[in-house]
This record gives structure tokens, C-alpha cells and sequence, in this order.
């Protein structure tokens, strides 16, 4: 088996749900694993573990505790959404009530308090919105010393709300300990999902275009990484409800934009990765040569369910009217408008007959 001269560090970091007390890498290690084999020249590789140092990068332990009480009592919501929480709370029962089968409403109640609470609370709560960027900060802070001190590639992946508390805690942290610049830049940020600059900009206190997570132009200061990589699936009702981001600083990163439908949440961090393209630049920066596509890579790059395909690509359209009919957002639509595209994404239909279900996130 061949060897990378020193193992790179992976950081993942996850979206909006349930990660605490989980493996919830788990997956993507053998999602990436499988990956491997899209290719001649890292085939022969086994497992991603072997090779590259995995790292989790997770916050959901910030929001986990405090929403199993505040479930029991609406009246904190309301304390910390600056007194909107029950107007939240009564606008998404409304919205689980007319979306979904009245069998299926307890179910998504559950994703609804244990998956869209997360983002609701980052964004509505300063005390959690803090809490959140400053345990990312110490989490991330050792990897990237580790990373400078030993020589090694450093290649981060964000998904879903995960590019949105990323791009936050590292502006932040470089802004407060300006003593990090000598340990950049890392070599890749890969945002799957971006949905950094979908929540009402009146409520969020940075913008895309302004964090310094950005690569530079010639002549500012020293790069953050690298590279910026913003991928977005054409059929994901939640990333397509966010603007571009980046805004006039949108010619610095790179985009891509996947199209393949693997399973029926498409919004999957995992799903993300099964596009052989998104691989390959994920293994690119690690310092993988990957070459040309192997009978697997084929296959992955194959459409299998064409028909679910055509439904998502119109569940998505109708999404992103949703959004684009409430240009100016409160905390309160914000809330119902990823409610109701949450629901979309798990939308059962006959044309997904069939089509393996993934994990929410």
C-alpha cells in the first residue's frame, strides 16, 4: 500500500442535528474510504484512516442540553430569542401541521426541536451564538499549530450550518489573536451547502464578503487558506434558499455546482461526497494524486434515479420561491422557511420510490 510522506489532518465539521455522543464521522470515513477507489492512483489505498488524520470539529453539545429543557418550557425560548420564541414555536407547528401527514408530524416535531432549533438558536441568540465559536475556535486552534509544526496538509470540510459557524469562529479568531496569521494558510476550506449568508442579514453581525476567511487580494494580509471551494447541489432546498455568497469577493473562490441524486436527502454531508468531482479536490488537497476515473468512479458518476431527479429539481424550485417571496426576513420566517424546506427535502413521492433515505443532516 502506498504512503503519503506525512499524514495530512482532515477537520470536519458538521451541520445542524444530533452529533453529540456520536461517531457521526463515521460515514463520511467510509464514504471517503470508497471514494479512494473513483480513481487510478489512490485505489490501492485501503482506508482514509490509514492515511490521513481525521478530525471532528462539533458544537452541537452547545444547543443539545438546553433544547431538551426549553422543550419543557417555551417561556426560555422566548428569553433567548429576545421574547420571539413562542411566536416561533407556534409558526412551526403550523407549518409541520399543514406540510405533513398527520402520522408523520411527531417525527418531524423531533427533527424539528433536535435539527432546526440549532440554527435558529445561532442566529437568534448571541449567548449561544458565542458559545458555539468559541468551542470551535479551541478545537480547531491545536490542528492548525499541529498542522504548521509538523509540515502537514490541513484540509477542512464544512457542511450546512457547519460553513456558517466555520467562516464566523475562524474571522473571529483571527481578529481577536491576530498571533495565528504565522500558521496560515491552511491548504483547502471546502464549504458543502453554503449556507453562510442565508439567515436574515439584519441578525447576522458578519457577512460572507467581509470575513477574512477570504482569500485576500494580492497585497492584503496573509491568506487564510489556500484554497476556498463552495460546492452546492442544483436540487438542495435548503443551500439553494441562501444567495450566492461572497458577494464582490466571489472571484477569489472557486464554485461547483453537483447535480448527482444518490439518496433522497441530497442536502447529505455524505451525499455531497459521493459526487467523484467533489472527491477528487477533497484528496487533491490532502496530496492524493488521483487520476482517472476507475469502473467505480464510473458508476458513482452514473444518474440512477432519473425520475427522482425531475421531483427534486421542482421541490427545490419551489423552495427557493418560498425565500425569494420574504427578501426581507425575520427570525420568526427564517425559522418557518427552513421548517418547510426541511420537509421538502424528506418528501415522500412516487417518482423516490426507492431512493435510499440518509440521515438528515
Amino acid at each position: 500500500m502506498p504512503n503519503l510522506p506525512k499524514p495530512p489532518i482532515l477537520a470536519l465539521v458538521h451541520g445542524m442535528g444530533e452529533f453529540a455522543g456520536t461517531d457521526w464521522t463515521a460515514d463520511i470515513r467510509r464514504q471517503l474510504t470508497a471514494s479512494l477507489g473513483y480513481f487510478t492512483g489512490t485505489a490501492s489505498y485501503r482506508r482514509i484512516e490509514d492515511c490521513v488524520e481525521v478530525r471532528a470539529i462539533e458544537y452541537d453539545h452547545v444547543f443539545a442540553n438546553w433544547v431538551q429543557q426549553v422543550q419543557q418550557d417555551v417561556g426560555r425560548l422566548d428569553e433567548a430569542l429576545q421574547g420571539v420564541g413562542s411566536a416561533i414555536g407556534r409558526e412551526l407547528i403550523e407549518a409541520v401541521t399543514a406540510l405533513a401527514p398527520a402520522e408523520d408530524q411527531a417525527a418531524i416535531a423531533k427533527v424539528i426541536w433536535s435539527t432546526l432549533m440549532d440554527p435558529v438558536l445561532y442566529v437568534g441568540s448571541r449567548t449561544h451564538r458565542d458559545a458555539v465559536r468559541s468551542t470551535v475556535q479551541e478545537q480547531f486552534a491545536p490542528m492548525l499549530e499541529a498542522a504548521a509544526q509538523r509540515n502537514v496538509r490541513l484540509v477542512v470540510v464544512a457542511h450546512s450550518q457547519g460553513t456558517m459557524v466555520f467562516r464566523d469562529a475562524l474571522h473571529w479568531m483571527r481578529k481577536t489573536n491576530p498571533g495565528i496569521a504565522s500558521y496560515l494558510p491552511f491548504r483547502l476550506l471546502c464549504n458543502l451547502a453554503n449556507v453562510s449568508d442565508l439567515p436574515p442579514r439584519a441578525l447576522q453581525d458578519l457577512q460572507s464578503q467581509d470575513s477574512l476567511v477570504v482569500p485576500f487580494e494580492r497585497g492584503g494580509p496573509p491568506r487564510t487558506c489556500l484554497r476556498l471551494l463552495d460546492v452546492r447541489h442544483a436540487f438542495d432546498p435548503i443551500a439553494m434558499g441562501a444567495p450566492p455568497a461572497y458577494g464582490q469577493a466571489s472571484d477569489r473562490i472557486e464554485t461547483r455546482e453537483v447535480r448527482h441524486v444518490r439518496a433522497l436527502n441530497v442536502h447529505g454531508f455524505t451525499h455531497y461526497l459521493q459526487a467523484p468531482e467533489i472527491a477528487r479536490e477533497v484528496l487533491r488537497g490532502l496530496g492524493f494524486e488521483p487520476g482517472e476515473l476507475t469502473a467505480a468512479g464510473r458508476d458513482a458518476e452514473t444518474r440512477p434515479y432519473p425520475d427522482c431527479e425531475t421531483a427534486l429539481e421542482q421541490w427545490s424550485q419551489d423552495v427557493v420561491g418560498w425565500w425569494k417571496k420574504v427578501p426581507s426576513r425575520t427570525l420568526t420566517t427564517y425559522a418557518v422557511l427552513l421548517a418547510r424546506s426541511l420537509l421538502v427535502s424528506l418528501k415522500p413521492a412516487r417518482q423516490c420510490a426507492g431512493v435510499p433515505v440518509q440521515h438528515v443532516p
